[in-house]
């Protein structure tokens, strides 16, 4: 049932992810993990968004804590199914990442 209530807005929803307000596209991004974890229906879609969000228009901090949240849904689709364009987009930003990027990311790399 979640998943068809999810099928309805999930155009919507996605776009709420790059919104400009940083707290919307904040929890937006950190409400795809919980839908990650109960279907992969959505998983393309889901990449394909995070993939696209310009992390540059946001201020040091934001940008920080968006990558981490992107990291983190990124991650537990690529344990579900393996995706070339999440694994180089991973690695790119393990590459120019700080330290704590870095070891969030290394978790999934490994895997």
């Amino acid at each position: 049932m979640g998943g068809i209530i999810f099928g309805a807005i999930c155009n919507d929803y996605l776009k709420h992810c790059d919104d400009e307000k940083f707290i919307t596209a904040r929890q937006c991004i950190q409400g795809l993990s919980a839908i990650c974890e109960h279907s992969a229906k959505y998983n393309h879609e889901i990449v394909d968004m995070l993939l696209k969000i310009d992390l540059n228009r946001r201020k040091d901090s934001q940008k920080s804590l968006l990558l981490m949240d992107i990291i983190e849904v990124l991650g537990k689709v690529a344990r579900e199914q393996r995706d070339e364009r999440v694994e180089s987009y991973l690695r790119t930003e393990y590459e120019r990442g700080n330290e704590k990027v870095k070891k969030a990311i290394k978790k999934f790399l490994e895997k």
